[in-house]
């Protein structure tokens, strides 16, 4: 199964992360460092960044398991249904 590039859904997240603080009534986050977080992505550094990509690899770890990619014979049997 080919996911999309975690960079992509990286700043996805931290879009959405950003969005529901907004919505909850923050308007700063910082890190233990003293970051500020509520910032594009683009803005973070990278280990504000990897809070972000660990996210999205646990996800992504987790659909692995969940959906197992097919063997190269189920790809090639028409009848499992097998998607790449």
């Amino acid at each position: 199964m080919q996911l999309p590039d975690i960079e992509d859904v990286c700043a996805l997240v931290h879009d959405a992360w950003t969005v529901a603080k907004r919505e909850s009534g923050l308007t700063s986050r910082k890190s233990e460092q003293g970051e500020e977080l509520m910032v594009p992505y683009a803005e973070l550094s990278e280990s504000a960044k990897d809070l972000d990509r660990a996210t999205v690899r646990a996800v992504y770890n987790a659909i692995h398991r969940c959906c197992p990619a097919p063997t190269h014979s189920e790809l090639a049997d028409p009848t499992t249904n097998a998607q790449l």
